[in-house]
């Protein structure tokens, strides 16, 4: 008797214990649910996390020398803007030899710094070098960013082709633009313009009616703030996509662009080039598809509109350009982009596409 009473007992204490048993179990598994799809801050793609072993067989042992980002516990240097006389900072004549450009040079030089703002700010060559201080990301891990990176063996971004633009290109570009900088100023980022748009502001300080995408260059310093964004959906519009080998300051054919800022509502982006010093470059610094600047050529950054939209510009703006497409750019006023040719209109001052 007093055994059948027990067991009676038991099974009642058993099904006032199962519904709580059952929820603790319910509750572990759901939280084990939201552990494994939340996603992680890391910057990098998750499948960084599976590399961690430094040895690559097909490569041989990390030569981490050259490639590792070292993080000695240094104050940040701060960025200084201020106001001066930018004509203490204009170019000189001596590095041009054609007299197209030595004829005016004086006017040009007046001319463009009236399209500047007068402000300038030094980025210290501290944030072009492969050491940099912490950057308070815990998820973000260099060392399998770099692992990861060296198992890339083909182009991480699709090749942009070179598109010819249609009468919203225009607009959409500016948007764009004005997107990019809004951003930047909000995590206060440091670049410049670079490449066609460089271009379009030597001439007439508007963006050339053939771009299609704007290139803006940053330190590598920038990268990595830039990183912290990446997959990141900005003003419900813009989103920032870093490549992977953005850790690999080396010359890289196959991946020469380092992030991409798109705009998801028309499909128009900006290449963001990162520029570094590398063992041996002295006192220039260098992008991955090859170009390269002297530091002193590019510092201090000057203040500047294009299309009306505040940006910054190299110093010296007229040697970049004469040294990465010729001195002919600078007073060539016939262009062939793509398959289209280009005539500039003194009357219009603009670029006019020849029907």
């Amino acid at each position: 008797m007093a055994l059948r009473g027990q067991s009676k007992l038991s099974r009642h204490a058993v099904r006032l214990i199962a519904p709580g048993i059952l929820l603790l179990i319910g509750s572990l598994v759901f939280a084990c649910l939201v552990t494994v799809t939340i996603p992680r801050s890391t910057g990098i793609d998750d499948d960084v996390l599976r590399f961690p072993d430094p040895v690559d067989s097909a490569r041989g042992p990390l030569n981490t020398a050259s490639l590792i980002i070292v993080r000695p516990q240094i104050p940040d240097t701060e960025v200084g803007q201020y106001h001066v006389d930018p004509s203490k900072f204009s170019e000189q004549p001596d590095v041009f030899t054609s007299h197209q450009i030595l004829d005016n040079f004086e006017t040009t030089n007046i001319r463009l710094a009236s399209q500047d703002s007068g402000q300038i700010k030094e980025v210290p060559s501290s944030h072009f070098n492969l050491d940099q201080p912490p950057l308070h990301d815990a998820q973000f891990k260099p060392m399998q960013a770099i692992l990861f990176a060296r198992k890339i063996t083909r182009p991480y971004f699709s090749r942009h082709h070179h598109q010819e633009p249609n009468p919203t290109t225009p607009e959409h570009i500016k948007s764009l633009l004005n997107g990019w900088c809004a951003f930047t100023e909000t995590h206060k980022m440091h670049w410049w313009i670079a490449h066609d748009q460089l271009v379009g502001w030597f001439w007439n300080a508007r963006l050339p009616p053939w771009s299609t995408y704007l290139s803006v260059q940053m330190s590598v310093r920038q990268l990595l703030k830039l990183q912290q964004h990446n997959g990141t959906l900005i003003a419900g519009r813009f989103r920032v996509y870093m490549n992977p080998a953005f850790m690999i300051r080396a010359h890289d054919a196959a991946n020469p662009i380092d992030a991409r800022f798109f705009d998801i509502l028309t499909g128009y982006m900006i290449e963001v080039e990162g520029m570094s010093i590398v063992h041996g470059g002295g006192a220039r610094v260098h992008s991955k598809d090859g170009t390269s600047h002297a530091l002193d050529d590019l510092m201090p950054l000057h203040e500047t509109y294009l299309d009306g939209v505040m940006v910054w510009r190299p110093r010296a703006a007229m040697k970049i350009l004469a040294e990465a497409y010729g001195e002919e750019i600078l007073y060539e006023t016939k262009q062939r982009v793509g398959v289209v040719d280009y005539e500039w209109t003194s009357g219009k001052n603009a670029w006019v596409k020849n029907d």
